[in-house]
């Protein structure tokens, strides 16, 4: 949670549990949106192909409240909170990079998911594809 000066914090959205204290949940979305839920923002990447060898990433960073995404108040505390995020994408290019060639070698094989890191994205696959089963054909 980022903090301003005097401790200073965005409010929190609404209703979460006690886990939301110092954890978030990052969901990707197939194809190319990436979700991050923090306990007083959230934030949508959404990756644009520009070609075999490079990307172009959109980045919106949502808060709780109107004052807390637009009020002069969290001012400061916005831009710091999005510079802490620049810093970590930033951080996060290389590592993307190399995973993006080991997807060229010939014995990659599409990957898997872990069920350490990826099991919030893998609970919405799961979900999104129980919908298809379940749902009628357009034709019936």
């Amino acid at each position: 949670q980022t903090q301003g000066e005097g401790g200073q914090v965005f409010p929190d959205l609404e209703g979460l549990p006690k886990k939301w204290d110092g954890a978030g949940e990052y969901i990707a979305l197939f194809p190319n949106t990436l979700l991050g839920v923090q306990r007083d923002h959230v934030f949508a990447i959404v990756l644009e192909p520009m070609g075999k060898a490079r990307t172009v990433e959109q980045v919106a960073v949502f808060y709780a409240t109107q004052e807390a995404a637009t009020g002069d108040k969290f001012a400061a505390l916005r831009t710091k909170n999005i510079e802490q995020w620049d810093g970590v994408f930033t951080e996060d290019v290389g590592v993307v990079e190399g995973m993006q060639k080991g997807r060229q070698g010939i014995h990659f094989d599409g990957g898997k998911f872990s069920p350490v890191m990826d099991s919030p994205t893998l609970c919405f696959h799961q979900w999104v594809a129980s919908q298809f089963v379940d749902a009628p054909l357009a034709a019936e």
